[in-house]
């Protein structure tokens, strides 16, 4: 069974929203009017400040994957390198084996 929990964005703005519900009730419709207003502002800084924070979040883990991956393709290519050094050490050798038989058949 699943359980459901809040996220802390979602607890933070329960807290907000209750705390400007207890305060209402002290003011005048002025006062309260301005209180509103500036829970609002309030809660839309804070979900775009949560937003934000995820994409930057979201680009640093697509930057380190592409980190990788290039990390990746150039193990890849210095591996290739070294088996195309190592085929061409054998033909040599190869080769020298050919030419040391025929010196030694003459």
């Amino acid at each position: 069974m699943r359980e459901r929990r809040f996220c802390t964005g979602s607890a933070f703005l329960l807290v907000l929203m209750l705390v400007g519900v207890l305060l209402v009730g002290c003011d005048s419709v002025e006062e309260r009017q301005k209180k509103a207003a500036d829970l609002l502002q309030g809660l839309e800084q804070t979900a775009s400040g949560v937003v934000t924070e995820t994409v930057g979040q979201i680009k640093n883990v697509v930057d380190s994957g592409k980190s990788v991956v290039g990390t990746v393709q150039e193990g890849v290519a210095d591996v290739k390198r070294r088996v195309d050094a190592v085929e061409q050490g054998v033909k040599k050798i190869q080769e020298g084996k050919e030419l040391i038989n025929e010196g030694l058949n003459n």
